[in-house]
């Protein structure tokens, strides 16, 4: 199984994509973890065509992880040679606001349209399996705004953990941590924090054994420090391949 993260990037970020990933599975089955705004140039500077992918996962609702679903709707809607439609994994509570996102820009004249008209949608709340793979989701803050609050769910699987966008919560983050091999963590380099990324100078405090297992990625343009002298595994590289 291996992983390629075709964007890097933070929302904002124009030196590189949204931070969107492809796990290949041992089968050759692709499953896009994230479907951003620039979703339709990531993959083709990738190379990853879109008819390879069957699956696509979505943690949480905002651009940079989903506004390339419309892309991806219509890519296939209208691809009559296509036979089977994407199969849309997202976490239960989100699937009802997610359509009323999408639909005002999905709409076609003949016929009144559900989100199922578009992607096999599968609903989870804790586990899922894909290819073979168990997958649990890991439920973390990204932003604290009272009944506003946004959740993002990462993923655990293969001994691997992706964090997805979350703030620092070693409380939550700690016990995948220390079950990885692998863990692909959000991580903001700006100047100041948001509050709703990890940023780097928190992580940096973690514990060396979980460091040198961390890729970081979703960083912000320009400099970054040198995140090896720092115990890290490295910055994740744009369209390199990772085996998990």
């Amino acid at each position: 199984m291996k992983i390629q993260f075709i964007g890097v990037g933070s929302a904002f970020a124009i030196e590189n994509y949204n931070s969107n990933a492809v796990l290949t599975f041992d089968n050759g089955g692709k499953m896009l973890i994230d479907a951003g705004s620039d979703l339709k140039r990531s993959l083709k500077e990738s190379g990853i065509s879109l008819d390879s992918i069957s699956v696509v996962y979505i943690s949480h609702l905002h651009a940079d992880h989903v506004g390339g679903l419309e892309f991806l709707a219509f890519s296939t809607y209208f691809n009559k040679a296509r036979k089977n439609k994407i199969k849309l994994i997202i976490h239960s509570s989100m699937v009802d606001t997610l359509w009323g996102m999408l639909k005002p820009g999905i709409g076609i004249s003949d016929k009144v349209c559900e989100l199922k008209d578009y992607f096999d949608v599968y609903s989870v709340d804790k586990t899922f399996i894909c290819n073979n793979c168990e997958f649990e989701t890991v439920k973390t803050v990204h932003v604290s705004a009272g009944q506003d609050s946004m959740y993002s769910y990462g993923l655990f699987f293969n001994g691997t953990y992706i964090t997805t966008d979350t703030q620092f919560r070693p409380d939550i983050s700690t016990p995948y941590y220390l079950k990885s091999k692998n863990i692909f963590q959000d991580c903001e380099t700006a100047k100041f924090k948001s509050g709703v990324h990890a940023h780097y100078d928190e992580l940096v405090d973690l514990p060396g054994d979980i460091k040198k297992k961390m890729k970081l990625y979703h960083f912000q343009d320009g400099e970054k420090k040198d995140c090896l002298a720092d115990g890290f595994s490295g910055w994740v590289k744009q369209n390199e391949e990772y085996q998990i």
